[in-house]
């Protein structure tokens, strides 16, 4: 009984994640095609945007905590959590730029929604591998996405990035 409720846990929360991608390109398109477009163009810088800003990140969120703890100042748990939230913001929104370059990239014959569905539908297949998927395929996408949307929001100098196709 408790492999059963298990696979339903996954299958339900694939077909969850599958919808939440498809729904954030309805409502943020634009923001997430410019996204696309700097992980497809610079993927390395991409990757290594997004580790360093997780990692600077998370070592800000982890001081703060501690600071919070042993100091008794319980009010540095509100900066914590807006760092938090803000990093799990720009992580989705480059995991669903990157659904949508899979998609792209795998089902070039296809219309956007079918892209869009089977790039999140591999992507998560592919991140819940064991092992090689959750320790290395799921860090790499949502740390090059998350690159991708720093990238975006700070271009190079001498290189506009151009508007992404509708």
């Amino acid at each position: 009984m408790e492999t059963f409720s298990l696979i339903l846990i996954v299958i339900l929360g694939a077909t969850t994640l599958i919808a939440f991608f498809l729904l954030m390109d309805v409502f943020f398109s634009r923001k997430i095609g410019r996204i696309q477009q700097v992980a497809e163009q610079m993927t390395g810088r991409s990757f290594l945007l997004g580790l360093v800003n997780f990692l600077f990140l998370g070592v800000i969120c982890v001081a703060l905590i501690s600071v919070s703890e042993n100091f008794g100042l319980r009010f540095l748990a509100i900066p914590t959590l807006l760092i938090a939230l803000i990093l799990a913001v720009g992580l989705l929104l480059g995991l669903s730029a990157i659904t949508q370059l899979v998609g792209e990239r795998l089902f070039p014959e296809h219309e956007l929604l079918k892209q869009k569905t089977w790039g999140a539908g591999l992507l998560i297949l592919g991140c819940l591998a064991p092992f090689v998927g959750w320790f290395g395929f799921l860090p790499f996408v949502a740390l090059l996405g998350l690159g991708a949307l720093i990238g975006d929001w700070f271009p190079r100098k001498g290189k506009e990035q151009p508007e992404p196709e509708q």
